[in-house]
């Protein structure tokens, strides 16, 4: 169970972060999304994620606090957006905004390598989900 957690939060967190993807219907994403997101809390995504970056990045404990801060703060923000009423893809536009967003304020807190293995982390992340759906 609590690898299936563990998958679920890591589609989630890197999910937010993908611009639709052609061959991936954008009312499918938005419903993984949302379906993901009622499994799992904002604090725990943000957890997961920081924790993942501090093994990956090598991140110092000044990013540590700052990257788990964003990363609260940007999954507090997606679950407001797939929570809203408003369309499937229009809650996609939000979602990539969101992602934006979050990337600029990791970009200020990250050295440019690390900066550069996150884009990495994201996109491969994103491969993976991809596939996991036959996108």
């Amino acid at each position: 169970m609590e690898s299936r957690i563990t998958f679920l939060i890591s589609i989630v967190a890197l999910l937010i972060a993908v611009v639709p993807a052609a061959g991936f219907a954008e009312d499918d994403k938005a419903e993984k999304i949302k379906e993901i997101i009622d499994k799992t809390t904002p604090e725990g995504r943000a957890a997961f994620q920081t924790q993942q970056m501090k093994k990956a990045l090598g991140l110092n404990q000044d990013q540590i606090d700052k990257v788990r801060e964003i990363n609260l703060k940007y999954a507090r923000k997606v679950e407001t957006t797939a929570d809203a009423s408003e369309g499937e893809s229009r809650k996609l536009g939000e979602m990539k905004k969101i992602s934006e967003e979050k990337d600029s304020e990791m970009k200020a807190v990250l050295s440019s390598e690390q900066y550069d293995k996150y884009l990495a982390m994201k996109e491969e992340m994103r491969k993976k989900m991809l596939d996991s759906t036959g996108g």
